[in-house]
C-alpha cells in the first residue's frame, strides 16, 4: 500500500514540473502580466488586428481636476483629444532635447468612452507612455472616462471623490481629463523623436488609428505619410 502512495505522489510532482516547464497558464497569469506591464518591466505582445493589447487601466477615479482647454490645433481621434503643438516649433523641440525633458500632454476623453494608447512596436526602444504613472513608463495604457449618470448615488460611486469638490463635475458634465504625456530617448530616436507616432484603439471600433504626435514639415520625416 505504501509503494502505491509513493508512486502516485511521484506522478503528481512530475505532472506539476511538466506543466511548469510548458508555461501552462493558471488563474493568476493575466493579472500577473498586467502588473508587469504596469511597472514598465515588460512589453505587451504584438498588436492584434481586431482588439487592443492588454494594458494598465486609468479610470474615472484617477482623473485630474480640469486640464488643458480645447484648442483649434488639438489632435482629435474619436472621443480622445490631446495637444502636442506647443512642442512643434523646432526651437522649442531642440530645447526639450537639450534638457532631456519629457513631453507633458494631458488628455480629454468623452464621457463614457474608453481608449487604449499604444506605442508602435518599432518605437518601443525609445518611446514610452507616462499616462499610467508607473516608473519607467509603459508601452500601453487604457483611459476610461467617467459616465454621466442621472442618479446622485451612481455619480458618487463612479467619481469616488467626495461631492462638492470641483473635480466631481466629471460625473455630471464635460470630458474626463487624465494627466500624462510621452517619454522619448532623444539620443536613440530617429530625428530625435520628432516623427513619433501613436496608435489609438477606441472601444467599439475594430481597427486602430495611427497618428503622428507632432504636425511637422514633411521634409523632416523621411517617407512621411501622416
Amino acid at each position: 500500500m505504501r509503494v502505491i502512495i509513493v508512486a502516485a505522489c511521484a506522478l503528481v510532482v512530475a505532472g506539476v514540473l511538466i506543466a511548469t516547464d510548458r508555461g501552462e497558464p493558471d488563474s493568476t497569469t493575466t493579472s500577473g502580466r498586467s502588473d508587469v506591464v504596469m511597472a514598465g518591466l515588460s512589453e505587451p505582445g504584438a498588436i492584434a488586428e481586431s482588439e487592443p493589447p492588454t494594458a494598465p487601466v486609468r479610470g474615472c477615479e484617477s482623473r485630474i481636476d480640469g486640464g488643458s482647454p480645447r484648442r483649434d490645433d488639438d489632435t482629435i481621434i474619436g472621443p480622445l483629444r490631446f495637444n502636442m503643438e506647443q512642442y512643434a516649433p523646432l526651437r522649442t523641440w531642440r530645447e526639450m532635447v537639450r534638457r532631456d525633458q519629457w513631453l507633458k500632454s494631458p488628455t480629454q476623453v468623452r464621457p463614457g468612452a474608453q481608449v487604449t494608447l499604444v506605442v508602435p512596436a518599432d518605437q518601443r526602444p525609445w518611446m514610452r507612455l507616462a499616462y499610467a504613472h508607473r516608473r519607467g513608463g509603459t508601452a500601453t495604457v487604457t483611459l476610461r472616462a467617467c459616465r454621466h449618470s442621472r442618479s446622485r448615488a451612481a455619480r458618487r460611486r463612479e467619481c469616488v471623490w467626495t461631492e462638492g469638490i470641483v473635480g466631481y463635475r466629471a460625473c455630471r458634465s464635460g470630458p474626463t481629463f487624465f494627466s500624462g504625456g510621452f517619454e522619448i530617448d532623444y539620443d536613440e530616436a530617429p530625428e530625435q523623436g520628432r516623427c513619433a507616432e501613436l496608435i489609438v484603439w477606441i472601444k467599439g471600433e475594430r481597427e486602430p488609428h495611427r497618428v503622428r504626435l507632432l504636425h511637422v514639415e514633411p521634409s523632416e520625416c523621411a517617407g512621411d505619410s501622416a
